[in-house]
């Protein structure tokens, strides 16, 4: 099953709208203190399939559970490898694909380059945050991401809800997508943003999303990889960055009333 086949019309809402002053409060948010920085290069050598996440600063992975496939999460060579074929994350959920993650319940703003790509169909990765338990926020798989999938339209916005998933826009660059990606999470709005040189950010067109069912449950947040096919493809990624603001001095982000 090709990992894109939606009703356009029906996946194109309408983007949250933010009111000056959100704005304005969303550009300060990383500038106060308290704000927790996880930085992984991986330069560390290591297998994390067959080893674990275990003195890592990582909570957990998907590849090696029943309802899971991976070949390869490893990091080799300065980078973070990821292998699979079948692997989906999209109807009927199963096997998902190889995923690395930290657990966290908080607002954050995840960060990292794509840096080697096996053009296959239909290799695609990124950075999702995903409710690990699946009655947490109604019925089935709930998640958003931002990925990076330049055989067709390049960096695309996807997310599940309640086991159904959608595709509410992408950045239209197709091979010459941009290989930085974002992730932002702001109370319940959800910010994507893709970039040339991780300095200068665009977001997507349908960006933020507004999703009310991940505001306060714990996400799995992180990188993960998939083929929806038999090919057997990877990705490797590099320069990953984790802030967290678990005690924001600054007041919740309010979507423009209509």
């Amino acid at each position: 099953v090709e990992p894109w086949p939606f009703n356009k019309k029906k996946d194109q809402k309408p983007k949250a709208k933010l009111s000056k002053e959100a704005k304005k409060k969303l550009s300060q948010r990383w500038e106060q203190d308290g704000v927790e920085t996880i930085v992984d290069d991986f330069s560390d050598a290591k297998d994390i399939l067959a080893a674990g996440v275990t003195k890592l600063n990582w909570s957990g992975l998907l590849g090696s559970q029943e309802g899971t496939t991976a070949d390869r999460i490893e990091a080799a060579d300065g980078q973070l490898w990821m292998q699979c074929s079948e692997g989906r994350y999209q109807e009927p959920w199963t096997p998902l694909g190889p995923f690395l993650y930290k657990s966290i319940q908080c607002d954050f703003r995840a960060t990292v380059r794509v840096e080697e790509y096996e053009s296959l169909s239909f290799n695609n990765c990124g950075i999702m945050a995903r409710v690990g338990d699946l009655g947490e926020a109604g019925k089935g798989e709930d998640w958003i991401s931002i990925d990076y999938f330049p055989l067709y339209s390049g960096v695309y916005a996807r997310h599940a809800n309640d086991g159904r998933r959608s595709e509410p826009g992408n950045s239209g660059q197709g091979k010459k997508a941009d290989k930085y990606l974002q992730l932002e999470k702001a109370g319940d709005l959800f910010f994507l943003r893709h970039s040339p040189d991780g300095k200068n950010w665009a977001e997507l067109d349908c960006s933020p999303i507004q999703r009310k069912d991940l505001e306060d449950v714990e996400l799995q947040v992180g990188l993960f990889q998939s083929t929806y096919s038999k090919n057997q493809a990877q990705v490797s990624f590099d320069d990953f960055t984790l802030e967290l603001l678990s005690d924001s001095k600054v007041a919740p982000l309010n979507v423009e009333e209509k």
